[in-house]
């Protein structure tokens, strides 16, 4: 389909796909074309649009196809028929027209009211100022708020076909995708927007971590720990759920200092004092606000003298955990979302700890660095494919993918032409094109090359632009809503009564194509004759000359009711004429009217708890089911502790009381490692736990035989070889190793291995029943047991089979108390292994020189 060729910014040539689609004819002979023209994607209802659209817009001459009979799309996918009448939703597409703002007019009305709204709006409660934003939006969050409160409408109650079963359901928001031209400077403010409204959305994009209210309020606090002097961040964490202040209250306490450059910390302090006389002679409210205060200083002293020791993870790990502020944003619209963030913000705060710098001054700076260099991380993703949210992505983005609800928005924006504005332009047919400069006369100019092909780059950009437009158009399944700003609604349809005149059937004039700067000015000419249009015309007191609304067209009504009941589009109808399409005008009295309706349920909901008694039927049915809900208990709770695979170690650990357990202690204190600097520090030794896998490593690759070479040299050997490093070398006792040489033991060792039934350091994976290693773990589960056996060997037909111990005891019954369990289930691992008996078990200790048999 070469109408969705849309990577001509990859250089993607859809010329190539026209020569074959012409070179190649429908009538045999060896060059021959198959055509497909069935569409086995969306619903009938859909096709319709696209084919009447797309009929009148795209052409040879600017798009690149011809879209006549052979390109236009036919319904081949089948669908369950609404079965819920009359009432039931239909799929008729939907072009939602958002009117700006209106402005002021020109005798000051308009300011006038808006003096007065702002007047009422200092009035209103708090609960009441989140409704008035939709007073002052810019046009995109106009037009997200249209979009929100469409996809309020459709979820639970539109429905769409269910992809499994094939039926029809109700749709949910993970049935809805909203597609942009871009997602630069879109995105964030719709999924703003969806969230306010309390709709879950995902943008499919890297940016607006560090834009996300959650990361900037805590990044505030930093840097107000860091430095309280800053005015700007002090404010914001005074506003935030960490101070609590509203704007009156810090207007009190900046207003209470006579010097005007104090800091805003400064006049903090001030007005915690006890003998402060703006707090004296005010009321009592204005003295609640001082313990207020004093709480948020002292608040600031804690953390402020936590930065001095604790590192940057433990200070926010701190920070969320005692003031609550993951509950806190977890509770917001979105919460799942904000509380990904926050976590993901101690995440990189270990992974700075990581580099050379230390301390939270380092930390802020770091993070500034990273947003003003735009190493943006992108929100955290906490989705997966069958998340209920609605997507947002760019029409690029889309391509390949499908969705039962589509909404196709920004069709208002400003088509990008700066490929054509450089001082250098280049196309990859017409060449290189330059600017004229006369450097005597000082002088710049467009020469008429560089004029030529930056008018052939535009007109392939329009039908670039028009090909993408076909793609997202495409992507709707079920349901297809159109959305775009419009400016002086009245205006705009006056000057389409020139385009509603011509016949239904007609194609646009080349040059209002050629001329188009945005999506809308493809579209609306083409819908211009449509019945709908003409009714929304008719709404606004324009008429169009000979032509009639479909509700004044006798049988008109009734031929787009015969028309949604087909099945399958007719040749004759491949253009579309008999789509049903519903288009608005969105204005300032459908948001007003939103907001009425919305404070009144509000308001009912506020009195509906009042009111509400705890004893009512109603009330006693919902705690009984959420009472069921919270006490309901896990079926297979018994398996809780289970595991399904472990170390030996592990279970050497299990099978010891806590006095037993070396490990355990009653009151373990932190070992308090101090600061000191790098050019300062000697060499740092191994522990307990290198010096054991230095002398098993050691032991591995030991020759036991009588006539090998001394200690010493096969350490250096082995050094030489890459096989021990120079650190566990360093801790290994020789002597220790030699007077291990002398031993009954290392001789039996070096005998077996004569024979070559000598192996070391063999790895294990045992199955036990769970059962038997817990009383309270069901029969028929089955634990899996891994470890490694350091040594053992074949004697006489039967296993002998020895562990090295490096453990700094006084005795060999600790040994044998912390290790008898381990060695058991090496013996029970080889018996299964090897089909041999056991026939003994041995440690030895390195720190006694002495073997012990168990």
């Amino acid at each position: 389909d070469v109408k969705q060729s849309i990577y001509k910014f990859r250089l993607a040539r859809p010329e190539i796909f026209m020569e074959k689609y012409e070179t190649y004819g429908k009538d045999g002979g060896e060059r021959k074309r198959i055509d497909l023209h069935k569409n086995f994607r969306s619903r009938r209802e859909v096709l319709d649009s696209v084919n009447f659209i797309f009929s009148r817009i795209m052409g040879r001459r600017l798009g690149g196809v011809e879209y006549d009979r052979e390109a236009a799309l036919y319904p081949g996918a089948l669908y369950p028929d609404h079965d819920g009448g009359e009432e039931c939703p239909v799929n008729d597409t939907e072009f939602l027209l958002v009117q700006k703002e209106a402005p002021e007019t020109e005798n000051g009305e308009g300011a006038e009211n808006t003096a007065r709204e702002q007047e009422e709006t200092e009035k209103e409660s708090p609960e009441d100022w989140g409704q008035t934003r939709r007073k002052g939006l810019s046009g995109r969050q106009r037009e997200a708020y249209a979009a929100a409160k469409r996809i309020k409408e459709l979820v639970g109650h539109f429905p769409v076909t269910d992809k499994a079963t094939g039926k029809l359901r109700k749709a949910s928001y993970k049935d809805i995708v909203i597609l942009l031209r871009t997602n630069a400077g879109w995105d964030e403010d719709f999924k703003s927007i969806l969230k306010e409204e309390g709709i879950p959305s995902h943008v499919l994009s890297k940016t607006g971590y560090f834009a996300a209210k959650e990361i900037r309020t805590i990044l505030q606090l930093l840097r107000v720990l860091d430095n309280p002097g800053q005015d700007i961040p002090l404010f914001g964490v005074l506003k935030s759920c960490f101070g609590g202040f509203s704007d009156e209250e810090i207007a009190w306490i900046r207003g209470a200092e006579k010097e005007r450059k104090k800091s805003l910390y400064d006049c903090l302090k001030d007005f915690g004092k006890e003998n402060l006389p703006a707090v004296q002679e005010n009321s009592p409210e204005k003295a609640g606000l001082r313990d207020k205060v004093k709480a948020f200083l002292h608040f600031l002293e804690e953390y402020r003298d936590k930065t001095v020791y604790m590192p940057i993870h433990e200070l926010l790990q701190d920070i969320v955990t005692q003031t609550g502020y993951l509950n806190y944003v977890s509770a917001l619209p979105g919460g799942g979302q904000r509380r990904a963030n926050v976590q993901m913000l101690l995440e990189k705060a270990v992974d700075f700890e990581q580099t050379s710098y230390y301390g939270l001054f380092h930390f802020i700076r770091y993070m500034e660095q990273l947003e003003k260099y735009d190493v943006d991380y992108g929100e955290a993703n906490i989705l997966d494919e069958n998340a209920d949210v609605v997507r947002i992505m760019s029409i690029h983005k889309s391509k390949g993918l499908e969705f039962p609800i589509c909404f196709v928005c920004g069709l208002g924006k400003k088509f990008n032409m700066q490929d054509i504005n450089g001082k250098m332009i280049a196309d990859v047919d017409m060449g290189i094109g330059v600017d004229y400069v006369d450097v005597e006369r000082r002088l710049q100019g467009r020469t008429i090359r560089k004029n030529i092909i930056a008018e052939k780059m535009r007109l392939d950009n329009l039908g670039e632009e028009l090909r993408i437009l076909y793609v997202a158009l495409t992507r709707a399944k079920e349901k297809l809503i159109l959305t775009g700003l419009i400016d002086k609604p009245e205006k705009k349809l006056a000057m389409l009564i020139p385009a509603a005149m011509r016949p239904k059937d007609s194609q646009l004039l080349y040059g209002e194509l050629a001329g188009a700067g945005s999506y809308l000015d493809f579209l609306l000419p083409a819908l211009a004759v449509h019945p709908a249009f003409l009714s929304l015309m008719e709404a606004y007191g324009l008429e169009v000359p000979g032509q009639k609304t479909a509700a004044g067209m006798p049988g008109e009504t009734e031929r787009f009711e015969e028309a949604g009941r087909k099945t399958e589009t007719e040749p004759e109808n491949w253009n579309g004429k008999d789509a049903r399409l519903e288009i608005k005008i969105i204005g300032d009295e459908y948001f007003m009217g939103t907001e009425v309706r919305e404070q009144i349920m509000a308001e009912g909901l506020r009195k509906r708890l009042e009111c509400s008694s705890p004893l009512t039927d109603a009330d006693s049915e919902l705690m009984t089911n959420m009472s069921n809900i919270f006490t309901w208990p896990y079926k297979h709770s018994n398996l809780a502790e289970l595991y399904t695979k472990t170390t030996v170690s592990e279970l050497k650990k299990a099978g010891q009381t806590e006095e037993q357990d070396f490990s355990f202690r009653l009151y373990e204190e932190e070992n308090v490692i101090p600061y000191i600097p790098k050019f300062m520090k000697g060499e740092e030794s191994l522990g307990g736990a290198g010096r054991g896998t230095a002398f098993h490593k050691v032991m591995e690759l030991m020759d036991f035989r009588e006539e090998a070479e001394p200690v010493e040299e096969q350490i250096k050997r082995m050094i030489q070889d890459g096989m021990l490093s120079t650190e566990y070398a360093q801790v290994l006792s020789v002597p220790s190793i030699q007077a291990f040489l002398s031993t009954n033991l290392a001789r039996r060792m070096a005998a077996a291995g004569k024979k070559g039934c000598l192996y070391r350091e063999q790895p294990f994976v045992l199955g036990l029943p769970a059962k038997e290693l817990n009383e309270k773990f069901p029969d028929g589960e089955l634990v899996l047991i891994q470890g490694i056996i350091d040594v053992y060997f074949e004697e006489e037909g039967e296993i002998v089979v020895a562990d090295y111990k490096t453990d700094r005891v006084d005795d060999g019954k600790e040994l044998v108390q912390k290790y008898q369990k381990q060695l058991e289930y090496y013996a029970r691992a080889l018996q299964q292994l090897t089909g041999k008996r056991v026939k003994e078990r041995v440690i030895y200790s390195f720190r006694l020189h002495e073997e012990i048999t168990l």
